[in-house]
């Protein structure tokens, strides 16, 4: 199994509820139709306090002694391997792909702002 994961923040001029209304019907629905059959699992996890229109203070969490997460979304892909992987990079290579996900992004994503990270799955609950 092989593991990479987004962190995605939303343009200034959009809200929240348009930021996850925009992904779950626009930006997730590319992500199934380019890459659906390359991925095992493809999870969006939305900050609750952005859900819940909470102003964020990303300086002090408090009970986790530590910045709360800037981010308006985790989400998460889970391939077979490192292959799947490759050839979905390959995939979003290709400038007609890219620019269909680039073009769609514009409409909520501040895309300075998207960070990714390949990871290396350790799980002690089995």
């Amino acid at each position: 199994m092989y593991k990479v994961m987004m962190f995605l923040k939303r343009r200034a001029d959009v809200s929240f509820a348009e930021f996850r209304h925009h992904y779950e019907t626009s930006h997730a629905v590319l992500g199934q139709k380019y890459l659906g059959h390359l991925l095992q699992s493809y999870t969006r996890n939305y900050n609750a306090d952005c859900a819940q229109e909470r102003n964020v203070d990303t300086s002090a969490s408090g009970a986790f002694d530590g910045p709360l997460c800037p981010y308006d979304c985790v989400t998460e892909w889970v391939l077979a391997d490192e292959g799947a992987f490759a050839e979905a990079v390959r995939i979003l290579s290709d400038p007609q792909v890219a620019e269909v996900f680039r073009e769609d992004e514009r409409h909520f994503l501040d895309q300075s702002a998207t960070r990714s990270m390949q990871c290396e799955i350790s799980d002690t609950v089995k």
